[in-house]
């Protein structure tokens, strides 16, 4: 019986050869279904039927889904964040379940600084007033100078940090685990959470989704008196760590001065009040989605998947 692979990941190319190498040496087919956002009930338990193995990107992947996986050894992971999958339904089944560390950490950082640009300097509104036939300028602020707080100093985190030095900014930074020699280095201050929006200009958050991040910020941050008025909020780790409500409602009144968010509660985003915000820049979860990084995942997702097949033990293992 010839090795099955189902590939529902967009960093999958079905015409790159070369990446798909080391599982075409073990004569295994492919099953290509690409993830776009949605799947009909049943879908995935369907497809899941039959294959030894799933490269997936941000799939939803149940203990129902995986329930007639018989076959299935490996559920591989183009990215780092797994809150999709049901781990332990996985690990009860002996399906391993890995992730592509360190292959997007630049480019999530890169797009954070882009955004947090964009936000501050007003680029958006800027280019529109001239593709609509105006010369309407918008000033916004400088990046330069401002007190910026960093929830997160794992490895997107640090990097973050690195570029926001090189604009001279006050760096708060927050986390329950702190590489304190990274820390002293680019001069972070390391504080509470309460601290830290009562100080910041600018928020950016790296943190993974687990249920103690689950609405991390939440109803008790964002309201007169716990953050500083006019904050901007920059989101690319994963939607549900902003209780959207709290959001929405401190936009509108002004404690949050503007918002720009890659990732979001549902997704794709639906019917949202975010949409309509003229203060809110909004991307489809692509942060960490570059030529160089797609490739990088692809390869190593890839590589993992083999190891599994010949009867190795996969290198980037998720534990819990």
């Amino acid at each position: 019986m010839s090795l099955r692979v189902l590939v529902t990941s967009l960093a999958i190319d079905p015409e790159d050869g070369e990446t798909l190498k080391p599982l075409r040496d073990l004569g295994a087919e492919f099953l290509f279904r690409p993830f776009s956002g949605t799947r009909q009930p049943g879908e995935m338990a369907a497809l899941l039927a039959g294959v030894d193995a799933v490269i997936a990107s941000s799939d939803r992947i149940s203990a129902a889904d995986l329930s007639d996986a018989q076959r299935l050894r490996i559920i591989a992971r183009t990215g780092v964040g797994y809150d999709a999958i049901d781990v332990a339904a996985a690990h009860a089944l002996g399906v391993a379940v890995t992730i592509t560390p360190g292959t997007n950490d630049h480019s999530v950082a890169d797009y954070t600084l882009a955004l947090m640009l964009a936000l501050t300097r007003r680029v958006v509104e800027n280019h529109l007033s001239v593709t609509s036939g105006h010369w309407q300028r918008s000033p916004g602020r400088d990046l330069h100078g401002k007190t910026v707080g960093v929830v997160g100093l794992g490895r997107i985190g640090k990097r973050v940090v690195r570029r926001l030095y090189g604009f001279e900014c006050r760096i708060l930074g927050y986390d329950v685990v702190v590489d304190v020699d990274h820390a002293k280095q680019y001069e972070v201050e390391v504080v509470d959470l309460d601290r830290l929006f009562s100080e910041a200009d600018i928020i950016t958050l790296h943190v993974s989704l687990t249920p103690q991040t689950h609405h991390l910020v939440g109803v008790e941050h964002l309201q007169d008196g716990r953050a500083k008025r006019g904050v901007l909020i920059v989101n690319t780790c994963r939607g549900s760590v902003i209780d959207e409500t709290a959001l929405i409602a401190a936009l509108h009144s002004g404690l949050v001065g503007g918002a720009a968010l890659d990732v979001f509660e549902t997704e794709p985003l639906a019917e949202s009040p975010l949409r309509d915000m003229p203060n809110v820049l909004l991307s489809p979860h692509m942060a960490g989605v570059s030529e160089e990084s797609t490739r990088a995942m692809a390869v190593t997702a890839v590589q993992e998947v083999a190891r599994v097949l010949d009867g190795q033990p996969p290198l980037y293992s998720v534990t819990s």
